[in-house]
């Protein structure tokens, strides 16, 4: 069995495990919309009484709830940071298991490259990320369904998954990286999830300051505002590039430090 069919196979059931998470979160909470809705609940006002630093800190500013896809936008939010997690770490787990199990001396020593090896990894990732990303399109789009028959918002749930699947390849990226650069794979793990939580914690000040250009460069979490996603319909191309950029500038810099670093054996 080859590289890339044998991390496909490892990584299944962890993939399985997050979707149907997602899945459920998403059903949930959109049935969560259908009862307010049927209540005669005026969310967008209640939403609204609410400080605006707690609107921020959940992920409830500027979208209007009060519609489908606006309610869903504030899913969404929650399911961005979940995939920005998964992918993060699977760019660790997925480049350093072999120096976790032990079994470093056994790859290497196939007739492979480091190159060869990173490459069917890394492919590996991106159809994962694929996987997870469709999967969660279509969760999506039955969610809606299930509480208001036909969904007009197609444009606007693809945007929404475009940006997820960008996000998600940058912090995959930043994983291997991580794991191609540290020796040590619980250090790659641990330096992962920080810039993940510091980046996340940067889109919050961003959101709470109005929204300044120097914090928006610094934190991925908003170079895809869902307020532009949902309410405008609108994909920036310029940070669009910019996340193309970081991910094949992170890409290459992982092969020259895969080859050039000694193995944690």
């Amino acid at each position: 069995m080859n590289i890339y069919k044998r991390e496909l196979k490892s990584e299944r059931k962890g993939l399985l495990f997050w979707i149907l998470g997602i899945g459920l979160t998403l059903f949930a909470g959109m049935s969560e919309f259908l009862l307010f809705s049927d209540s005669g609940v005026n969310i967008s006002e209640f939403m609204n009484a609410m400080p605006r630093s707690l609107m921020v800190l959940f992920g409830m500013s500027d979208l209007d709830m009060g519609t489908r896809l606006g309610y869903h936008g504030i899913l969404m939010y929650y399911v961005i940071l979940a995939g920005v997690i998964y992918s993060s770490m699977l760019g660790v787990r997925i480049l350093s298991k072999e120096e976790l199990l032990k079994t470093t001396e056994f790859l290497l020593t196939k007739p492979r490259s480091r190159r060869r090896i990173l490459t069917a990894k890394i492919l590996a990732g991106i159809t994962l990320i694929c996987l997870f990303t469709g999967a969660v399109y279509l969760t999506s789009l039955l969610s809606m369904e299930f509480i208001g028959g036909t969904v007009p918002y197609q444009a606007e749930l693809f945007k929404e998954i475009l940006s997820l699947i960008l996000l998600m390849l940058l912090f995959f990226s930043l994983g291997i990286l991580a794991a191609s650069w540290l020796a040590k794979p619980k250090l790659a793990s641990s330096l992962t999830l920080s810039l993940v939580l510091i980046t996340f914690l940067a889109g919050v000040f961003h959101d709470l300051l109005d929204g300044p250009l120097v914090i928006r460069l610094l934190t991925p979490f908003r170079y895809f505002p869902l307020v532009d996603l949902v309410e405008k319909n609108t994909l920036s191309v310029s940070f669009t590039f910019l996340t193309l950029f970081l991910v094949i500038t992170a890409g290459l810099l992982s092969f020259w430090s895969y080859e050039k670093r000694d193995m944690y054996i």
